[in-house]
């Protein structure tokens, strides 16, 4: 049998090499670190290791040298426990896409509240060379066309805004557009995770 030496060691192909050690150990630094966005209740949600939940809530509000060693802590019961540590991986990953969801959305409904305002813009300047007072009704093209989107899109309120936006170019009737199209936008999700539960 051929003795162990620190050199016949690291060629296991059994064992990890130390490069990939190190990228593991990286790993669950950034895991650690990413846990301490969450809060007791998703923590809890994916059966945590006793502590575990109060060493991450602690954490989240030390400075930076004693966080980073708290971190290095944790990533070390990341590591002990793979079993959590890939719970954790999965509840990361649902939480990421949920933002990547949400800044779509965001985008959308900013460019939605452009083009709305855009065909206002165009409605007021074709009035005026028509020499007919300004009305930007809420049947609007892209009014119409929001609407089918959200059902529950007050469409007066925004031809309203639209209007105002036109006559006073203050932002803060542009925020009441995308205020309205955000309500309506969220209205829509919360009936459709009803939908899905019935």
């Amino acid at each position: 049998m051929a003795k162990k030496t620190r050199r016949n060691i690291d060629q296991d192909p059994m064992r990890p090499s130390r490069s990939e050690k190190k990228r593991q150990a990286r790993m669950s630094t950034d895991f650690a670190e990413e846990m301490l966005a969450l809060n007791r209740r998703e923590l809890g949600s994916i059966d945590p290791p006793e502590g575990l939940v109060d060493g991450v809530l602690a954490a989240a509000s030390l400075k930076t040298g004693a966080r980073k060693r708290q971190i290095k802590y944790l990533a070390g019961v990341l590591r002990r426990h793979p079993d959590f540590e890939a719970r954790l991986l999965e509840l990361l990953e649902e939480r990421r896409g949920s933002a990547a969801r949400e800044n779509k959305l965001f985008h959308q409904l900013e460019l939605l509240r452009d083009q709305i305002i855009s065909e206002a813009l165009a409605t007021k300047e074709a009035a005026e060379e028509e020499e007919e007072r300004f009305n930007y009704p809420d049947s609007a093209p892209l009014i119409r066309e929001a609407a089918a989107r959200l059902p529950d899109l007050d469409t007066t309120a925004v031809a309203r805004a639209a209007e105002n936006f036109c006559y006073t170019r203050k932002k803060s009737a542009a925020r009441e557009i995308f205020r309205l199209l955000k309500s309506a936008a969220e209205t829509a999700e919360v009936k459709k995770k009803l939908n899905n539960r019935e």
